[in-house]
């Protein structure tokens, strides 16, 4: 696995959190983008079955990984299975969207 000097020096933090909280999950789902938040480099986000998004770069180096809000899912995941959405609901309602910013 390959992973970035973003995801290395910035994100082990939240990847230690995800992983120790919900665990990161087995992916389900692919969604390709020709540009990322921060530029026009195509990524791909993977979306696992326990609501967490895997960011990769087009050389498949891991770029970040996050829990997912049911809007961010939705707009990677339009046909999103109910058990995957109801997972989603409840990293939610445990408020991990927010506090795996906080670790």
């Amino acid at each position: 696995m390959k992973l970035t000097y973003h995801f290395t020096s910035e994100r082990l933090d939240r990847y230690a959190f995800i992983a120790t909280t919900i665990g990161v999950g087995e992916v389900v789902h692919s969604h390709k983008q020709t540009r990322t938040k921060v530029g026009d480099t195509p990524c791909t986000v993977d979306i696992t079955n326990t609501g967490v998004a895997i960011v990769r770069t087009s050389e498949n180096a891991i770029v970040t990984m996050y829990i997912l809000t049911i809007g961010e899912a939705k707009k990677y995941y339009a046909n999103m299975p109910m058990i995957l959405e109801a997972i989603i609901r409840t990293n939610m309602r445990r408020r991990l969207h927010i506090l795996q910013n906080n670790s």
